[in-house]
């Protein structure tokens, strides 16, 4: 029967309450006292030492691999940031390329490639003129972005702002 380090760690302690119980209730030599503890509890020291060196073993090789798996997680990141590059470059260089040739439109059963105008976005030219009904204030000044446009959509000039539309990439 094997026993857990917690069972054994138990044991131990029974085996040396016990032994002191005996110890106080007889008249032994120091040397007899000792070999008596000794014998009685060195099987349960062994059976300890040895699950408790295998805990500690199994430890060890839970913090190998802890550590590979940070080298795998950091080799993974790398990995994820380069894809992410050159996704950007390389969209960045279609969208330039179809620019330059006009193509708006490339299709085939798999992909289509797009060029799309993006929804018009406010640019603040001059945060302070723009007037206090876009502005909302917390505990900075924020300008609502999303009202200018409804606004200068609606016709209205909006001192400090204007709409600007540009273009993407769009692949499904």
């Amino acid at each position: 029967m094997s026993l857990s380090l917690y069972s054994i760690a138990d044991h131990y302690r029974e085996a040396f309450h016990h032994l002191t119980d005996v110890l106080e209730e007889t008249e032994l030599s120091t040397q007899d006292k000792q070999t008596l503890i000794e014998d009685s509890l060195i099987e349960l020291a062994d059976d300890f030492k040895t699950k408790a060196l295998n805990v500690a073993g199994f430890i060890n090789n839970m913090k190998l691999e802890m550590e590979a798996v940070k080298t795998i997680e950091n080799r993974l990141l790398n990995r994820r940031k380069s894809l992410e590059n050159k996704i950007h470059y390389l969209s960045d260089y279609l969208f330039i390329q179809c620019l330059k040739t006009g193509t708006k439109t490339i299709k085939n059963n798999e992909l289509v490639i797009a060029i799309k105008n993006n929804p018009p976005k406010v640019i603040i030219d001059d945060e302070k003129v723009i007037p206090e009904i876009y502005k909302t204030t917390v505990q900075t000044i924020n300008v609502s972005k999303s009202s200018i446009a409804s606004a200068i959509k609606a016709g209205i000039e909006i001192t400090g702002a204007h709409l600007e539309t540009s273009q993407r990439l769009d692949i499904r």
